[in-house]
């Protein structure tokens, strides 16, 4: 179905859903109340169901904060602090240091 000029496209429908895209152009697909009636059904009972997986997902992807935490405090004390000891690095340069340097 597309717009002719001067219409705007339509809005897609509110359910969002694939059963519910059925639902909602019933009266193209030529549905009957029952039909209708059980995709509705599907459709509630499939939500449901997804809401329910949606829930256990976001508590099984939970971070552990104690974790995370101690693996911080882990990768600190593993830092090692780097010192520049090369020998004369600290000590400084004549000009005729300087010009073999920059050979």
């Amino acid at each position: 179905m597309q717009p002719k000029d001067g219409e705007l496209p339509p809005l897609p429908p509110a359910s969002g859903t694939s059963i519910g895209y059925l639902v909602d152009g019933a009266k193209a697909l030529e549905l009957r109340e029952e039909q209708i009636k059980k995709l509705k059904e599907i459709d509630s009972s499939l939500a449901a169901r997804n809401d329910s997986i949606d829930t256990q997902l976001r508590t099984i992807e939970k971070p552990d904060v104690e974790e995370a935490q101690k693996r911080m405090r882990i990768g600190q004390s593993m830092r090692v602090s780097v010192r520049r000891t090369a020998p004369g690095l600290g000590q400084n340069r004549t000009g005729w240091a300087e010009g073999l340097a920059g050979l």
